[in-house]
């Protein structure tokens, strides 16, 4: 069996992008993992049997594609491989899609309500902390199943925010009125790449997309809370 073709595609793109000495931490920068995903995907392509030459860069461990890996390459796949600056730049055009994306999604949601937040002493406010979600993460336990994807943080994010609103229908079934819902947004919510240093877990969604899960989950949220209170504070 040809060893390329035992590779993930994660550890294929790592090995295309290894046409010059590359480090750990280059490449988790480059692809947006942890350097320790970047050191298990070298291990994984030298465990394949694929041949990689190993020097020392800036004090630290460098890797490139040996000769006879650059020849097997070529005659696998002839379209030219992509280059650290051409990565580099499609990060950045990226980062700007999102920018414009963002602001052109968020107008008009950001609005205080007439009067500002509604606070009378004789009702209640309600307050929402999440964090932790970590869109994006892929997890998978000791036999190999799918204990945590995208799939399943939408629905542990859509589940808890219907187990609020059912706490508010609850409460103000027992006489409880609220005036403001104030939302508080904590860290973690996207799982983001290479935030982990000593953590091989990967990612099932690039950092874009993990952005896009994460204000379409939370607007949907937002935009319901403000249909059921009198005012909304996030």
């Amino acid at each position: 069996m040809d060893p390329h073709a035992t590779l993930r595609q994660s550890e294929q793109n790592v090995l295309t992008l290894l046409d010059e000495q590359t480090t750990y931490k280059e490449l988790a920068e480059i692809l947006n993992i942890s350097t320790s995903t970047a050191r298990d995907h070298i291990s994984a392509i030298r465990n394949a049997g694929i041949p990689l030459g190993e020097t020392t860069k800036d004090g630290e461990k460098a890797f490139y594609r040996s000769e006879e890996t650059r020849a097997a390459l070529e005659r696998e796949r002839p379209a030219p491989t992509s280059s650290k600056a051409a990565h580099t730049k499609a990060k950045k055009e990226m980062l700007h899609v999102l920018q414009e994306w963002l602001a052109d999604d968020l107008t008009g949601r950001a609005v205080v309500a007439e009067g500002g937040m509604q606070r009378r002493d004789s009702n209640q406010d309600m307050v929402i902390h999440r964090s932790d979600d970590h869109l994006g993460a892929f997890y998978e336990d000791e036999r190999g199943t799918v204990v945590y994807n995208d799939d399943i943080a939408a629905e542990r994010v859509r589940t808890v925010s219907e187990r609020v609103f059912n706490l508010k229908e609850r409460q103000e079934d027992a006489g409880v009125t609220f005036d403001t819902a104030h939302i508080l947004l904590g860290g973690d919510g996207i799982h983001g790449e290479g935030i982990h240093d000593d953590q091989p877990w990967e990612s099932c969604l690039t950092l874009i997309e993990q952005i896009a899960l994460y204000v379409d989950l939370y607007s949907e949220f937002i935009d319901r809370a403000a249909r059921e209170f009198p005012s909304v504070q996030v």
